[in-house]
């Protein structure tokens, strides 16, 4: 996009015999390196990244799809997510928990690791400030009780979920928006993340 410069980058490696057979793939720290000097080269680079909350995700491939892999040697492709930096102290949260909207996949090659797929999209935070009445804790806890909440992660089955976390946070999604938006994060079992948005809803309907 050459309003914006955010972009993809796609090839065919989940066909890719030097992929499917791991041949050079780094190892996560590694991975996480390459990612970063990748967006470097392409002065893609954003300057509000925490280079210390990148997230390296192992996966493999089966059935021409990229599946969770639980360890290395398992592994075919490395998924590296960058995220923002924390902003007034509360964390940026994405529209999947597990990933950030900057997501680099890394893979093994011919004669080294291979950039293999790119997900770039990066919205710029402003200095630029407003004030709202947020819900309180019982207000957002009955809005997930109701459903009335945005499933971000979620790896098992049952419907009766422990709740153990419960934190403030900044939303972006992966469309631009005007605002980010402060949302109650609440993180239980199996790896359930849910968002309801902190902002009372007469104001968000404004």
């Amino acid at each position: 996009n050459i309003f914006s410069s955010d972009f993809n980058i796609q090839s065919p490696f989940l066909s890719d015999s030097k992929v499917l057979s791991a041949s050079n793939l780094p190892n996560e720290t590694a991975a996480v390196s390459i990612a970063q000097d990748f967006l470097s080269d392409l002065s893609s680079m954003p300057e509000d990244i925490d280079l210390e909350k990148s997230k390296a995700t192992l996966l493999s491939i089966k059935n021409g799809s990229l599946v969770p892999s639980v360890s290395l040697s398992s592994t075919q492709v490395i998924e590296v997510s960058l995220f923002q930096r924390d902003l007034n102290g509360l964390p940026v949260v994405y529209p999947d928990a597990k990933a950030s909207t900057i997501n680099v996949f890394v893979a093994g090659g011919e004669r080294g690791p291979q950039v293999v797929q790119v997900d770039f999209f990066h919205q710029n935070i402003t200095n630029e400030k407003a004030t709202y009445p947020i819900m309180t804790s019982q207000e957002s806890f009955d809005k997930l009780k109701n459903g009335e909440v945005y499933i971000a992660s979620y790896d098992g089955q049952s419907k009766n979920i422990s709740i153990n976390k419960v934190f403030l946070a900044y939303y972006l999604g992966g469309e631009a928006q005007e605002f980010v938006l402060p949302v109650v994060v609440f993180a239980g079992t199996n790896g359930f993340t849910a968002y309801t948005t902190a902002v009372k809803d007469e104001w968000i309907q404004k």
